[in-house]
Protein backbone atom coordinates (compact mmCIF):
# COMPACT_ATOMS: atom_id res chain seq x y z
CA UNK A 1 0.00 0.00 0.00
CA UNK A 2 2.88 2.63 0.75
CA UNK A 3 4.03 2.15 -2.79
CA UNK A 4 1.10 2.67 -4.40
CA UNK A 5 0.73 5.74 -2.48
CA UNK A 6 4.28 6.61 -3.65
CA UNK A 7 3.42 6.49 -7.00
CA UNK A 8 0.18 8.52 -6.81
CA UNK A 9 2.26 11.11 -5.11
CA UNK A 10 4.57 11.41 -7.74
CA UNK A 11 4.44 14.30 -10.91
CA UNK A 12 4.44 11.98 -13.73
CA UNK A 13 4.64 14.63 -16.15
CA UNK A 14 7.68 14.76 -17.86
CA UNK A 15 9.57 18.16 -18.45
CA UNK A 16 11.32 18.03 -21.96
CA UNK A 17 12.63 21.52 -21.56
CA UNK A 18 11.02 22.79 -24.90
CA UNK A 19 7.98 25.27 -24.09
CA UNK A 20 7.74 26.62 -27.93
CA UNK A 21 4.65 25.43 -29.56
CA UNK A 22 5.44 23.69 -32.60
CA UNK A 23 5.90 25.58 -35.86
CA UNK A 24 2.35 25.57 -37.93
CA UNK A 25 2.53 24.28 -41.19
CA UNK A 26 0.47 25.20 -44.25
CA UNK A 27 -0.54 22.28 -46.06
CA UNK A 28 -2.55 22.43 -49.08
CA UNK A 29 -6.10 20.95 -49.25
CA UNK A 30 -5.47 19.00 -52.56
CA UNK A 31 -2.07 17.85 -54.40
CA UNK A 32 -2.84 19.51 -58.03
CA UNK A 33 -0.99 17.90 -60.71
CA UNK A 34 -2.43 18.95 -64.10
CA UNK A 35 -1.81 17.25 -66.40
CA UNK A 36 -0.34 13.63 -65.17
CA UNK A 37 1.44 12.45 -68.19
CA UNK A 38 1.54 8.39 -69.10
CA UNK A 39 5.30 7.98 -69.88
CA UNK A 40 6.49 4.57 -71.87
CA UNK A 41 9.58 3.29 -72.99
CA UNK A 42 8.77 1.72 -76.24
CA UNK A 43 8.43 2.32 -80.11
CA UNK A 44 7.40 5.88 -80.27
CA UNK A 45 4.70 4.57 -83.32
CA UNK A 46 4.03 1.11 -81.46
CA UNK A 47 2.96 -1.93 -84.29
CA UNK A 48 0.94 -4.70 -83.59
CA UNK A 49 2.89 -7.39 -81.03
CA UNK A 50 5.42 -4.58 -79.63
CA UNK A 51 5.36 -3.77 -76.13
CA UNK A 52 5.62 -0.82 -73.79
CA UNK A 53 6.79 -0.30 -70.13
CA UNK A 54 4.74 2.57 -68.74
CA UNK A 55 4.45 4.43 -65.49
CA UNK A 56 2.40 7.64 -64.41
CA UNK A 57 4.38 11.01 -63.68
CA UNK A 58 2.97 14.20 -62.07
CA UNK A 59 6.03 17.51 -62.49
CA UNK A 60 7.95 15.15 -63.85
CA UNK A 61 8.22 13.02 -60.70
CA UNK A 62 7.57 9.41 -60.83
CA UNK A 63 4.23 8.09 -58.65
CA UNK A 64 4.15 5.30 -57.20
CA UNK A 65 1.98 2.93 -55.47
CA UNK A 66 -0.95 1.08 -56.34
CA UNK A 67 -2.14 1.73 -59.50
CA UNK A 68 -5.29 1.24 -62.03
CA UNK A 69 -4.35 0.25 -65.30
CA UNK A 70 -6.73 0.02 -68.28
CA UNK A 71 -6.73 0.53 -72.09
CA UNK A 72 -9.98 1.81 -74.50
CA UNK A 73 -10.80 -0.29 -75.89
CA UNK A 74 -10.14 -3.49 -73.75
CA UNK A 75 -8.70 -5.70 -77.03
CA UNK A 76 -6.16 -2.83 -78.35
CA UNK A 77 -4.06 -4.42 -75.73
CA UNK A 78 -2.97 -6.76 -72.93
CA UNK A 79 -1.46 -5.65 -69.56
CA UNK A 80 0.76 -7.26 -67.42
CA UNK A 81 1.28 -6.21 -64.16
CA UNK A 82 2.81 -8.83 -61.65
CA UNK A 83 6.59 -7.57 -62.70
CA UNK A 84 8.07 -4.17 -61.11
CA UNK A 85 6.57 -1.87 -63.95
CA UNK A 86 3.51 -2.33 -66.30
CA UNK A 87 3.76 -3.78 -69.74
CA UNK A 88 1.46 -3.46 -72.26
CA UNK A 89 1.61 -5.60 -75.58
CA UNK A 90 -0.09 -4.09 -78.68
CA UNK A 91 -2.88 -6.52 -79.79
CA UNK A 92 -5.00 -4.84 -82.67
CA UNK A 93 -4.29 -1.58 -84.55
CA UNK A 94 -6.30 1.01 -84.81
CA UNK A 95 -6.84 4.24 -82.00
CA UNK A 96 -6.65 3.60 -78.32
CA UNK A 97 -6.29 5.22 -75.27
CA UNK A 98 -3.90 3.79 -72.30
CA UNK A 99 -5.11 5.38 -68.44
CA UNK A 100 -3.10 4.60 -65.89
CA UNK A 101 -4.16 6.07 -61.80
CA UNK A 102 -1.57 6.14 -59.51
CA UNK A 103 -3.17 6.95 -56.04
CA UNK A 104 -5.31 10.52 -56.88
CA UNK A 105 -3.26 11.43 -59.66
CA UNK A 106 -4.91 10.26 -63.40
CA UNK A 107 -3.69 10.22 -66.43
CA UNK A 108 -4.04 9.19 -70.39
CA UNK A 109 -2.04 8.73 -73.50
CA UNK A 110 -4.00 8.37 -76.76
CA UNK A 111 -1.87 6.11 -79.25
CA UNK A 112 -2.55 4.62 -82.81
CA UNK A 113 -1.08 1.08 -82.95
CA UNK A 114 -0.01 0.26 -86.52
CA UNK A 115 -0.26 -3.53 -88.56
Amino acid sequence: MTLALLLAACDTAVDTGDSAEPEEIDYPDVAVCEPAVVEFDGPAEPHVSDAWTFWLTCDGVLQMGASRLSVDPPTAGVIDDSGNAPVITWAEAGAATLKVQTGRFKGERAITILE
